[in-house]
Protein backbone atom coordinates (compact mmCIF):
# COMPACT_ATOMS: atom_id res chain seq x y z
CA UNK A 1 0.00 0.00 0.00
CA UNK A 2 1.03 3.57 -0.56
CA UNK A 3 0.56 6.22 1.90
CA UNK A 4 0.92 9.51 1.26
CA UNK A 5 3.00 11.64 3.83
CA UNK A 6 0.84 13.99 6.08
CA UNK A 7 -0.25 17.58 4.96
CA UNK A 8 2.38 19.91 5.86
CA UNK A 9 5.50 17.48 6.48
CA UNK A 10 6.60 17.71 2.32
CA UNK A 11 9.29 19.84 2.00
CA UNK A 12 9.10 23.07 -0.30
CA UNK A 13 11.73 20.85 -2.78
CA UNK A 14 8.62 18.24 -3.15
CA UNK A 15 5.59 20.61 -3.22
CA UNK A 16 4.12 22.34 -6.26
CA UNK A 17 2.15 24.79 -7.33
CA UNK A 18 -0.61 24.99 -9.57
CA UNK A 19 -2.19 28.31 -11.26
CA UNK A 20 -5.63 28.79 -13.35
CA UNK A 21 -4.67 31.89 -15.27
CA UNK A 22 -6.72 34.04 -17.96
CA UNK A 23 -6.09 36.45 -20.35
CA UNK A 24 -2.51 35.60 -21.15
CA UNK A 25 -1.15 37.91 -24.21
CA UNK A 26 1.19 36.42 -26.49
CA UNK A 27 2.76 37.92 -29.74
CA UNK A 28 -0.09 40.03 -29.75
CA UNK A 29 -2.44 37.12 -29.78
CA UNK A 30 -4.82 37.45 -26.25
CA UNK A 31 -5.83 34.18 -24.99
CA UNK A 32 -9.45 34.33 -23.16
CA UNK A 33 -9.28 30.43 -22.34
CA UNK A 34 -8.41 29.44 -19.04
CA UNK A 35 -4.60 27.82 -18.84
CA UNK A 36 -3.34 25.74 -16.00
CA UNK A 37 0.38 25.68 -15.30
CA UNK A 38 2.23 23.62 -13.04
CA UNK A 39 5.56 25.09 -11.68
CA UNK A 40 7.66 23.84 -8.43
CA UNK A 41 6.89 25.43 -5.10
CA UNK A 42 10.45 27.43 -5.42
CA UNK A 43 9.57 29.27 -8.39
CA UNK A 44 5.95 30.84 -7.86
CA UNK A 45 6.93 34.19 -7.52
CA UNK A 46 8.59 34.13 -10.66
CA UNK A 47 6.23 32.01 -12.03
CA UNK A 48 3.33 34.83 -10.69
CA UNK A 49 5.48 37.69 -11.62
CA UNK A 50 5.67 36.66 -15.35
CA UNK A 51 2.26 35.81 -15.52
CA UNK A 52 1.38 39.29 -14.64
CA UNK A 53 4.26 40.80 -16.97
CA UNK A 54 1.92 38.85 -19.97
CA UNK A 55 -1.35 40.78 -18.63
CA UNK A 56 -2.73 37.44 -17.19
CA UNK A 57 -4.92 36.90 -14.53
CA UNK A 58 -5.00 34.50 -11.71
CA UNK A 59 -7.94 33.23 -11.27
CA UNK A 60 -6.62 29.87 -8.68
CA UNK A 61 -3.76 28.70 -6.93
CA UNK A 62 -3.49 25.54 -5.50
CA UNK A 63 -0.22 24.40 -3.06
CA UNK A 64 -0.01 20.60 -3.16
Amino acid sequence: MNFSPARGSNSASERAVTFTVTGLCDNNYLRTANQVLHVPYSRMASTMQAIHSRGGTITDIAVS
